[in-house]
């Protein structure tokens, strides 16, 4: 059950080289997780077969990405997702030459709740912008400040708000007798 992810896929995390992915490995093992070590000529070939004859099966190289992206848990529907995006949006201050897009990343239950990030390309083109005073960079200079509100789903409180959100939605929705 600890490796079943969102879709309720069991997901088998493997290492092909225990003492080149130590770390990796050793990660694993702190979220709880198995690691089968899969060094074997043939073992890469065995693991598609399997793949193919089994559902709801994946097998995840365990230094494929991150620990928490490997096996994600968290999921949202449309009307969850579109709920806590307008809880969200509604305490956003309105500023001018700013929006914020609200986002969702998953993440372990203990990283932040909320952060706010700007993308690099953006933020680049802008201080290019400012330092050139004016000329074809001046485009980049003009346009809005743009940054990403990070919600993280598993959160404790994130996840309390859901939950009221869903609630509430339901009342909305269920007739009273």
């Amino acid at each position: 059950a600890e490796q079943t992810d969102k879709d309720s896929n069991l997901i088998y995390l493997y290492a092909t080289n225990k003492d080149e992915q130590y770390t990796y490995i050793e990660d694993a093992r702190a979220k709880g997780y198995d690691v089968l070590i899969m060094d074997g000529q043939l073992d890469i070939h065995a693991i598609s077969q399997f793949e193919q004859k089994s559902e709801k099966t994946r097998f995840v190289r365990v230094d494929s990405d991150v620990i928490d992206k490997l096996i994600q848990k968290v999921t949202l529907n449309e009307d969850q997702r579109n709920a806590l995006v307008s809880v969200f949006e509604s305490q956003i201050p309105a500023m001018d030459k700013t929006n914020f897009i609200v986002t969702f990343e998953q993440l372990p239950a203990t990283a932040n709740p909320v952060f706010v990030t700007q993308n690099e390309f953006m933020r680049r083109m802008k201080d290019m912008s400012a330092m050139q005073g004016g000329g074809m960079m001046s485009f980049y200079g003009e346009m809005p400040d743009s940054y990403n509100l990070v919600v993280n789903p598993a959160h404790p409180p994130i996840e309390n708000l859901q939950t009221d959100e869903d609630t509430a939605t339901e009342a909305e929705v269920t007739p009273l007798k």
